[in-house]
């Protein structure tokens, strides 16, 4: 049975563990960061989900103290392509990243001027699949008007992508793979 003055202990435990990178402040040191820069400034390292971001989107370039250029706007092949030549440039594994990857970006408290300055806003590729195991809805009119039937419906599927909005996590499953989007590439840490 646990008593009252545990119960204490415990809650105090907890608060003050909650508490280091405040007191880690106070004392002049700086808070463990959850994402930074590398030194070179050309990347973007989330140390909780083991992820290195490309600082500038395909087409820019980190010039010391923002991207510069122009964005590359791909449709999906060429996508998935520049994450394969950049993997083979640089010998490091760039990947397109997957919608989940993307989505918790988003969702960080957004230092995304600081780390990712000069980003274009809206839909980024994503390298997540679309799987549509959903039967087709032979009565939907959007089927109907498309055509699209049981028999069809993975072929019309192959011909979309995942995108993610940058900004608000939005994702969507339905984007035609001819659209051309902006592209920022990931990597594992390890």
């Amino acid at each position: 049975m646990t008593t009252h003055a545990g119960r204490l202990a415990r809650a105090a435990t907890a608060v003050f563990l909650a508490c280091l990178p405040c007191l880690a402040a106070m004392a002049g040191e700086p808070a463990p960061r959850s994402r930074h820069s590398t030194a070179d400034g050309g990347s973007v390292v989330d140390e909780q989900a083991r992820l290195v971001w490309s600082r500038c989107v395909e087409g820019m370039e980190w010039n010391g103290s923002t991207c510069v250029g122009e964005v590359r706007s791909m449709n999906h092949v060429e996508a998935v392509a520049s994450g394969a030549a950049r993997a083979k440039r640089d010998g490091l594994p760039w990947r397109l990243p997957r919608v989940s990857e993307m989505q918790r970006a988003a969702r960080q408290p957004h230092p995304a001027l600081e780390l990712f300055p000069a980003a274009p806003e809206g839909l980024h590729w994503s390298g997540t699949a679309v799987v549509d195991l959903d039967p087709v809805n032979q009565y939907r009119y959007q089927n109907i008007r498309g055509h699209i039937t049981d028999e069809n419906a993975n072929r019309i599927a192959f011909l979309h992508g995942w995108a993610v909005d940058m900004v608000t996590g939005q994702a969507r499953a339905d984007v035609p793979k001819r659209t051309r989007l902006p592209v920022r590439l990931v990597r594992s840490l390890d």
